[in-house]
């Protein structure tokens, strides 16, 4: 596996992608999120799946495959593509893509379309200013599913939101 995340079968797509979200990154970082710019991200990164298919750790390497899942994580204007986006992870074979990210986009396609989710990874600020998990599927279980897709425990992950947003990832 490390060959393949030195030496992907797409440089030039790896750059771009990677270059893609950096961009994402510092506006959500400098709270200068600009729709316009991200819905140009996401009709580019479309652009490269035409071209190549979805962005695997092997076509892309891990740095890559895990930049265009988070260009998707960001398209909610899209849940669309989003929902397209998690089928290719599904079928891909499971050694091309990261099963972490396909439980994050599991659950946000989910809460975008009014659903519960699953692994409990998206959170969102009450009224008072809190962080606090969105609804989701039998929470008595949450860590049983997070285990099987490599995530840490709730807990650990909810305390991540307790912190300043600079701090978080």
């Amino acid at each position: 596996m490390e060959e393949i995340k030195e030496n992907p079968i797409y440089p030039d797509m790896k750059a771009e992608i990677e270059a893609m979200l950096e961009v994402d990154q510092e506006s959500i970082k400098a709270d200068k999120w600009n729709l316009e710019a991200a819905k140009k991200r996401t009709e580019r990164l479309k652009e490269i799946i035409e071209k190549i298919g979805l962005p695997t750790i092997s076509k892309v390497g891990e740095e890559g495959h895990v930049a265009a899942f988070f260009i998707v994580q960001h398209s909610d204007f899209d849940v669309e593509f989003q929902k397209r986006y998690l089928e290719m992870m599904k079928s891909a074979p499971s050694e091309e893509v990261n099963k972490r990210y396909t439980a994050f986009l599991e659950d946000r396609t989910r809460v975008n379309t009014g659903r519960l989710q699953v692994y409990g990874t998206q959170f969102y600020k009450n009224e008072k200013g809190v962080w606090g998990p969105r609804p989701m599927i039998d929470p008595k279980n949450i860590e049983t599913r997070r285990k099987e897709v490599g995530l840490e425990p709730f807990l650990l992950y909810k305390q991540l939101w307790d912190k300043p947003p600079d701090e978080k990832h």
